[in-house]
């Protein structure tokens, strides 16, 4: 399994394609249809459908493009691409990551950053929520990639060490 990285929109949203043999998913296509789209098709990608960590606008305002380009819709997981939903409130009430266990990666959205978390001053955020998640996250594997909804990759193993809100 692969995952590509698509910097998209002007809060610089990570939008991920999971990609395993030539099928993929189109994860948090924030913004840019247009560029979302080209990607696949000058890969030859075939989408199987989306997912979204949560419901602000900087994550999905490119899904209906993408829906009726490809005729997809929000995906579950099936045998090609296996993962679990894990329910990770606090940023939003609905915020939610895809862990891909088989591969040792998480799609985490804007519940946990780099090195920070994400904000909870927003309509709908709480910081005991987002506090109980964490502690939800931090009992995966130290190896478990982070993609996070905006900025750079990390691991859970580095978190652990450098992100006051995981010690």
């Amino acid at each position: 399994m692969k995952v590509e990285i698509l910097t998209v929109g002007p809060l610089r949203t990570k939008c991920y394609l999971i990609i395993k043999d030539k099928q993929c998913l189109v994860v948090d296509p924030g913004a840019e249809p247009e560029r979302i789209i080209n990607f696949i098709k000058e890969h030859n990608l075939n989408p199987k459908g989306y997912l979204i960590t949560h419901g602000h606008f900087d994550h999905m305002m490119a899904v209906e493009d993408i829906k009726a380009e490809f005729g997809i819709e929000l995906h579950t997981p099936d045998e090609l691409f296996n993962y679990e939903i894990i329910s990770t409130p606090g940023h939003t009430k609905d915020s939610i990551c895809f862990y891909f266990k088989d591969n040792d990666f998480i799609l985490t959205g804007d519940t946990l950053f780099k090195e920070t978390v994400g904000r909870t001053d927003f309509p709908g955020g709480n910081e005991q929520d987002l506090i109980k998640s964490l502690e939800i996250l931090k009992k995966l594997p130290v190896k478990t990639v982070v993609y996070p909804g905006h900025g750079n990759s990390t691991t859970i193993g580095a978190e652990l060490k450098n992100n006051e809100w995981l010690r």
